[in-house]
């Protein structure tokens, strides 16, 4: 059998929603069910994964099936609107995400807050954990608030003995969760009412950079975290293999008018 003849993996499941909860002013989670949960790392919670939100009229979103060169779609005129967010939790039954509630909602929060109990949902299966949760080397986390589930699944996996600081920029008090972290992590939230301002960038900037060695971890609105990642990379010669720096997201642009310039900024 070639390459060519070999059957497409499943790389998405259908799951449906079980339910909803405004745990802040900014900040709904939801929790999916369904078998396709079965195919899902239990060491997924902060990872990446792709929701595939049915077009309007549509029961369930069309899935796509995967070959060599990435998803193949049956009929790409029923290609479902895709948005990329973070695992919060999961325990093998259900699976939570939390959507921030933009002043100008789009598909996916319009689905988050109206979506009735029992919707479908199109979910890839996340991405890989992180590799360089060590306990000899200092962390730096920093972001804003579409980066806060990937933070606090992070946090809560670091070392007893990690030591560190993470810097988290949040529109509203009332959008301070509480997290685990080790007692040598210092967390820092701060109340930004413009998050394009980037306070969370400001703030790793200007944290003291100890003498040993530091993974950082940031991501956020695409012109901070440009001038954190240029910083940490003339400034501090951030090896590369210990820096993750993703941009989520760019004002006034959706996800698929962002995509080809956020690859381009990750792959500097």
């Amino acid at each position: 059998m070639t390459a060519q003849e070999q059957p497409l993996s499943p790389r998405a499941q259908l799951l449906w929603l079980a339910e909803r909860r405004q745990i802040s002013t900014r900040v709904m989670r939801i929790w999916l069910r369904g078998e396709g949960l079965a195919y899902f790392p239990a060491d997924c919670v902060g990872a990446h994964l792709k929701l595939l939100f049915p077009q309007p009229g549509q029961a369930e979103p069309l899935l796509p099936q995967w070959g060599a060169a990435g998803p193949v779609w049956a009929d790409a005129t029923q290609k479902p609107t895709i948005r990329t967010y973070a695992v919060q939790d999961f325990d093998g039954q259900r699976l939570a995400i939390d959507f921030v509630l933009h002043g100008v909602p789009g598909p996916a929060v319009n689905w988050a807050r109206q979506a009735e109990i029992g919707s479908c949902l199109g979910v890839s299966l996340p991405g890989k954990p992180w590799a360089w949760l060590h306990s000899d080397s200092h962390q730096l986390l920093a972001g804003d608030l579409t980066a806060l589930p990937m933070l606090a699944a992070l946090l809560a996996q670091l070392p007893a003995g990690a030591k560190g600081a993470a810097f988290i920029s949040v529109p509203h008090a009332s959008d301070i969760q509480t997290l685990i972290a080790p007692g040598g992590i210092e967390v820092h939230w701060l109340v930004d009412a413009d998050l394009h301002q980037g306070q969370w960038s400001l703030a790793a900037q200007a944290w003291p950079w100890p003498q040993a060695t530091v993974c950082v971890t940031v991501a956020g609105e695409a012109k901070p975290l440009q001038q954190l990642r240029r910083y940490l990379k003339q400034q501090r010669q951030q090896p590369r293999e210990q820096l993750y720096a993703v941009p989520f997201w760019k004002l006034a642009q959706s996800e698929e008018g962002f995509h080809d310039e956020r690859h381009q900024l990750m792959d500097e």
